[in-house]
């Protein structure tokens, strides 16, 4: 501008000194600017990636290199994955330009789309802050309970998330914190359904940590069924599913347990007279 360039003579008016002046800006301070370009490039890059690969995507994928160099202000990255037959899970990384220039991972949406029953689809957009992971996410929008640390007490610092897709409109779940006082002990529950159900296996870490992170837990039932266990803080219970994944109740399962074993002694004494019968008929 005008102003700059009459400032630059009034600084530089001798013609000498201002060929030293961009000889300078050409030999040191563009040399100097572009290394701490780089730096700061680089960074970023490195920050973006550790962020985004917390979630469990594979930033191999993203090139977040041309992201950074696009010079947008918000940059969307699209990523999907199927899953079961009709059933697809998708997320959209959101990257939001701060006013330095640097990139900054502020969420992302998820999506678990259902191609068969478009109904049951389902959608929510999770706050970097939150630090909930692609499986995390996908468990979460299949209704179950995800137990998030965030450090500081064990009241403020550590709580249950859960969507709430009764409370919601349409797809669209309201997201629930339920801290452990609110009444979900998962840890004395699985204890309790471990002494039930005669499985100790139950009430061990590796069982806790799971079903922590919303996963489901499969057991098999002496009959040869699968009985699958999810934790569910809006419920303040495990929640028991069968194979079709309907819910079912403790009382059920432990009848149809009793009904079985009931079963197995008259099984085991109709074998020993069949075999009695064998050999009396000389039968191999």
């Amino acid at each position: 501008t005008e102003f700059k360039l009459l400032r630059y003579l009034m600084l530089y008016p001798h013609p000498v000194l201002r060929l030293f002046y961009r000889i300078k800006r050409m030999v040191l301070d563009r040399p100097v600017l572009d290394y701490k370009l780089s730096r700061a490039r680089k960074k970023n890059l490195s920050t973006l990636d550790k962020v985004i690969g917390s979630l469990g995507v594979d930033t191999a994928r993203l090139n977040l290199s041309a992201a950074l160099d696009s010079g947008m202000h918000q940059v969307d990255i699209p990523l999907s994955s199927a899953l079961s037959a009709g059933r697809q899970f998708e997320m959209e990384l959101h990257l939001q330009r701060e006013s330095s220039g640097e990139l900054k991972f502020s969420g992302y949406s998820a999506r678990l789309k259902n191609a068969i029953d478009p109904a049951e689809s389902r959608s929510f957009g999770f706050d970097a802050a939150l630090g909930v992971s692609s499986s995390e996410a996908l468990n979460l929008l299949q209704g179950r309970a995800v137990w998030k640390d965030y450090g500081g007490d064990s009241f403020s610092g550590a709580r249950w998330l859960q969507l709430d897709f009764a409370a919601g409109s349409g797809s669209r779940p309201v997201l629930r914190e339920l801290a452990k006082a609110d009444g979900f002990d998962l840890e004395r529950q699985l204890e309790a359904l471990a002494k039930a159900l005669g499985r100790p296996e139950l009430a061990s870490g590796a069982v806790l940590n799971a079903m922590e992170r919303g996963n489901q837990v499969m057991v098999q039932d002496v009959s040869g069924g699968r009985l699958y266990l999810e934790a569910s803080g809006l419920a303040g219970k495990v929640l028991l599913r069968d194979e079709k994944q309907r819910a079912v109740s403790l009382e059920k399962v432990l009848k149809a347990k009793e009904k079985h074993l009931a079963t197995l002694p008259e099984m085991k004494i109709s074998k020993v007279r069949q075999k009695v019968q064998d050999k009396s008929l000389g039968i191999a």
